[in-house]
């Protein structure tokens, strides 16, 4: 059964400073909200770069492009996925729009305490954070 979804772009926040495809969240966001989530995510930027005025998508799709097998129903992994994104304010899923930030804040001081001591110790916001633009 497929369910369709509108993916939209939102305003840049004052906060935002991280390109999605920047070395940045390999290291830092992707231990923070895991794989399936970092690889959704890019997937709806990359979209959005060809696509800057919104496109449609059938989520269970998307989330067999990413490797997130098993439906679209409540308890999906895709779905799941979805609602991580949302709780870490990387998008915003309201009904059947999903509104994606284009681009990153750093992980807040909290996320940090919750990394692997060796990336604790290299994390120092404005050194590992450069401004730059989405694709």
């Amino acid at each position: 059964m497929s369910e369709d979804r509108w993916v939209e772009a939102l305003p840049v926040r004052a906060i935002d400073v991280i390109a999605p495809f920047s070395p940045y969240v390999e290291t830092y966001w992707l231990p923070t909200v895991g794989p399936s989530c970092v690889w959704l995510y890019r997937r709806f930027v990359q979209w959005l770069a060809a696509e800057p005025d919104g496109l449609t998508v059938d989520i269970e799709e998307v989330g067999r492009m990413v490797g997130l097998h098993g439906g679209t129903g409540k308890q999906a992994v895709v779905q799941r996925t979805l609602k991580r994104l949302d709780q870490f304010n990387l998008v915003d899923v309201e009904g059947w729009k999903i509104g994606v930030h284009v681009m990153l804040p750093p992980i807040s001081e909290r996320q940090v305490l919750h990394l692997p001591e060796r990336l604790q110790r290299t994390h120092t916001a404005p050194a590992v954070c450069p401004t730059v633009t989405p694709l």
